[in-house]
């Protein structure tokens, strides 16, 4: 790392705003990223910004993904989970899926990547 580098980029230290769950997709400003722990509401925890994640997804008609398709983020009861819907722009890209994932599932693996804000 060059002399004036500070870190690899990879993850970010978060003041959680209330009760945070290790595998949740969290937003902090524009950016959204997997905790790496548990957290309560003033706790520091880690945001991870990059990798493959197991996540909770959308279910419903055109929420499912290929491999390889871009992967996006929205609000759903309350809980962020990836689609692959746009939703007209609507809703953040964060990455793209690492393999299939049905119109029907809950959970999808895909891989964050900040490059794609």
């Amino acid at each position: 790392m060059a002399k004036n580098g500070l870190s690899s980029g990879k993850k970010l230290d978060v003041v959680a705003g209330g009760t945070v769950s290790s595998g949740e997709i969290k937003k902090v400003g524009d950016i959204h990223g997997v905790a790496s722990q548990d957290a309560e509401s003033g706790d520091t925890y880690v945001l991870n910004l990059d990798g493959e994640y197991k996540v909770p997804k959308v279910a419903g008609g055109g929420t499912g993904g290929s491999q390889g398709a871009k992967a996006y983020v929205k609000t759903d009861s309350g809980e962020l989970k990836v689609t692959a819907d746009d939703e007209a722009a609507a809703n953040d890209l964060v990455g793209w899926f690492t393999e299939d994932a049905a119109d029907g599932d809950t959970e999808a693996k895909v891989t964050f990547n900040q490059m794609t804000v």
